[in-house]
């Protein structure tokens, strides 16, 4: 079975559980999902992803068309806050997500480490 037809598999499983009925318009939102997922893929090499802490937090900008960059990114080396990050929605977009994880979980492992 491919891997296509694994998430579409998995998606219609969801949605059953959901007690969605699939119709024409959710069978079409399923296929446009999983072309996008097919779609975004992370190049693999040496068999590990990138290592997302390794961007440095206050030369990341993403907010998309900003009016004043340059000032933006000289507020955010001078500041330890998280500032530029935007948003899906009402969600913090994946990349930060992930980042912000990433940073709680090596914060947790200093705290809680075993020391002699």
């Amino acid at each position: 079975m491919s891997t296509q037809q694994d998430l579409k598999t998995i998606i219609e499983q969801v949605l059953m559980e959901m007690n969605i009925q699939p119709d024409a318009n959710t069978q079409n939102a399923i296929a446009s999902t999983v072309s996008k997922i097919n779609n975004d893929t992370v190049t693999v090499d040496n068999g590990s992803i990138p290592d997302i802490t390794k961007c440095d937090l206050k030369e990341q900008y993403l907010v998309p068309n900003p009016k004043n960059r340059e000032a933006y990114l000289d507020l955010k080396r001078q500041s330890p806050a998280r500032l530029g990050i935007w948003r899906a929605g009402s969600r913090y977009k994946t990349q930060t997500t992930l980042r912000f994880r990433a940073d709680h979980s090596a914060a947790q492992d200093a705290v809680f480490s075993y020391v002699s």
